[in-house]
């Protein structure tokens, strides 16, 4: 069912490649806003290609680096159909990027100090484009307000470290030692998960999956808990939201004539 939006699900992947991807996507909304219609065509790769040059060149992304097997193959098409991409000189950016870890606690002074919470890193970021001495100014000013595990890294190198869950929703009795030695946590209606970062959840994930404990998988969300049996209602039988109504007799009136 088409829902309008796009979504990213290989954010376990390195930056550059997660940027890329977006940039493709990206791509196929132009293409349908200029045509109604998208697919992978000449129209589209010619679209494809000048985005991601102009992000190379801006320096949003480093085309010279290259891209594993997986993410070449649209590069690959797009070249038979066009040629090779113009990889020229890029634009470097001097920008740094200030992450505090942990920081709900002095949540509004890290507002105040133009932070911005990421759902993706479970961090807040803010973005130094004066390079690194404004960058540890910032940092600075994030521990005296009371941040923990404050970085600062250039934003060339920066990789986004996404956080996920491993989740195993059933597992056999006999396998709890192994869930509980893997750093695993049980929660009723959720089962056993352990928060991470992406690349290390798609890690433990294929582990789980070699010792057959259960079927292991990762998401960006914690699942909501499920009912219970004993709270769901029991079948053929009515359940209000509110009180039942409550019936009463009467009796029906001969209009006058």
């Amino acid at each position: 069912m088409a829902t309008n939006q796009i979504r990213v699900f290989n954010l376990a992947r390195p930056t550059r490649e997660v940027i890329k991807t977006l940039i493709h996507e990206l791509a196929h909304h132009v293409d349908w806003a200029q045509r109604r219609t998208t697919d992978h065509s000449r129209r589209f790769f010619t679209v494809y290609k000048h985005l991601i040059e102009t992000a190379h060149k801006i320096g949003a992304i480093d085309l010279s680096a290259g891209f594993d097997c997986v993410t070449t193959r649209d590069i690959v098409q797009m070249e038979k159909l066009l040629g090779p991409l113009r990889v020229g000189a890029r634009v470097t950016r001097p920008s740094w990027i200030v992450r505090v870890g942990e920081g709900f606690g002095v949540r509004d002074g890290l507002k105040a100090q133009r932070f911005i919470y990421s759902s993706t890193e479970r961090a807040w970021v803010r973005e130094a484009p004066g390079g690194e001495a404004e960058a540890k100014e910032i940092a600075a000013e994030a521990e005296r307000l009371g941040g923990r595990q404050v970085t600062c890294v250039p934003l060339e190198t920066r990789e986004i470290e996404s956080i996920y869950f491993v989740v195993v929703p059933r597992a056999p009795a006999t396998a709890t030692a192994a869930l509980k030695g893997l750093g695993m946590s049980w929660r009723e209606g959720v089962g056993w998960f352990r928060r991470l970062p992406a690349r290390e959840a798609v890690t433990l994930r294929d582990r789980l999956v070699s010792m057959g404990v259960g079927a292991a998988r990762t998401v960006g969300k914690l699942p909501e808990p499920t009912q219970k049996a004993a709270d769901r209602p029991a079948a053929g039988v009515m359940h209000y939201r509110r009180a039942p109504p409550v019936w009463r007799p009467f009796t029906l009136k001969r209009p006058p004539r």
